[in-house]
């Protein structure tokens, strides 16, 4: 885990790191690096995976986490730039996380 540490904040290579780690997938990787660079890294859940059409099918795999931490970074940047405050991944999955919630409601 300290490898993955060192690697932040490259969008790829701390996740692979967790993984090759026994027993640790893509998602319990994602929870560990939320909390060190939330900025970077989101926390991987099916429920706001499903809320980003671009993705397909969730696949619990390394490659598909890649490509779902970039388009919430990518709507992050654009929720920054249209508020003028700092919008993290964290956030920007925590929100959708939210609706999904609410709207199950």
């Amino acid at each position: 885990s300290r490898s993955a540490g060192e690697q932040i904040p490259h969008p790829t290579k701390p996740v692979t790191a967790l993984v090759a780690l026994r027993g640790v997938g893509a998602a319990t990787a994602s929870a560990l690096l939320a909390v060190l660079a939330p900025s970077v890294f989101p926390f991987f859940d099916e429920a706001v995976a499903a809320q980003v059409p671009q993705l397909g099918p969730v696949a619990w795999t390394n490659g598909y986490y890649a490509k779902y931490a970039a388009a919430l970074r990518e709507r992050s940047a654009q929720l920054s730039v249209a508020s003028g405050r700092e919008c993290t991944p964290v956030m920007v999955e925590r929100a959708l996380w939210a609706t999904r919630r609410v709207a199950r409601a």
